[in-house]
């Protein structure tokens, strides 16, 4: 009975203590931080457009996937992102780094730019006769107009004063209307040593400006060679910038650069002229060369001699500052 009773103590006994372990919470060892556990910072892009718009920045998630962002603006190309400000130095994808602790990272990327540039055509007649490349919102060379028989050149069929596209620009030509038969011959004067005009020069192409408005010649010869060696230019090409100077159409301006007196700038001049169609001769000059009628005569004679003078019945007249004759 004793025994019995022993055994109930210690079977008691057994199954309060394996209650009490069950009922007692079961703690995780302590260990150490695992660094898998930190937080990390972030990776951006600060992107500086470099135009008028603001900066752009952009977190990157995973750098092996990531790409640039797409930029575009007006007139410009795009080159490519630079790390530096003076853009030298090419950003590369390959240089990011994801943060190896709590603070973020940041990379700048510079946007580089060149205009953008267009090819502009001038066209007369159907065929080209000037091409340029042109940046954008710039302004295009204006080219000399092809001279046509017949017509006369009033314009462009485009404005071109900022190039915003390719452009092929043609030339607009209207129907001439009768030809004048009038031809100016401006008779040259002794040049300045430094290559200026004197002022009996200046004075006779003066005259010539106000005669090409009354008279509306075919064509203005201007005359006169190296007569000053020291002024290192002839007559005529000064008196030829002179009038283009003052907006007289460089295309009916013929240069006779050879002669070195009254008599030679006559013969001379029937020479340039042989080929054009002409009825009236106005010989332009100041009155000392008209004062016993010599000059005149010359002119008379040079056309009456040269015999390949297609012009016949030439009528001789002469504008002075002392009027017309």
């Amino acid at each position: 009975m004793i025994f019995m009773r022993k055994i109930w103590y210690l079977l008691f006994a057994f199954i309060f203590i394996f209650m009490l372990v069950g009922c007692v919470e079961e703690v995780d060892p302590v260990t150490p931080d695992d660094p898998e556990d930190k937080v990390l910072g972030s990776l951006y892009i600060h992107y500086v457009l470099n135009n008028d718009e603001n900066d752009i920045i952009e977190k990157v998630n995973d750098i092996e996937t990531y790409k640039f962002i797409t930029v575009t603006r007006e007139g410009y190309n795009f080159v490519n992102w630079y790390s530096d400000e003076d853009t030298k130095d090419r950003f590369l994808l390959s240089d990011l780094e994801m943060p190896t602790d709590e603070r973020d990272s940041t990379f700048m990327a510079y946007a580089k730019w060149e205009k953008t540039k267009y090819i502009v055509k001038f066209m007369c007649n159907d065929k080209q006769v000037f091409s340029q490349a042109v940046e954008h919102g710039d302004a295009a060379k204006e080219p000399n107009a092809t001279v046509i028989p017949g017509f006369v050149f009033v314009g462009w069929d485009q404005d071109f004063s900022s190039v915003t596209s390719n452009l092929t620009i043609n030339a607009i030509y209207e129907v001439k209307e009768e030809e004048s038969k009038n031809v100016l011959v401006v008779l040259g004067n002794w040049m300045n040593d430094d290559g200026t005009i004197s002022q009996t020069m200046r004075k006779r192409l003066e005259l010539a400006l106000v005669a090409n408005q009354q008279f509306k010649p075919s064509y203005i010869v201007v005359t006169g060679g190296k007569a000053n060696a020291k002024a290192g230019i002839s007559e005529a090409q000064a008196m030829y910038n002179y009038l283009v100077d003052k907006g007289v159409d460089p295309n009916i301006i013929i240069k006779e650069d050879q002669s070195m007196s009254t008599y030679q700038n006559a013969n001379y001049t029937m020479t340039k002229l042989e080929n054009i169609d002409f009825k009236n001769l106005i010989i332009v000059s100041t009155i000392e060369h008209f004062v016993n009628y010599q000059t005149i005569k010359y002119f008379d004679d040079a056309a009456l001699n040269n015999a390949k003078i297609k012009a016949k019945g030439i009528a001789i007249m002469i504008y002075t500052n002392n009027g017309t004759y």
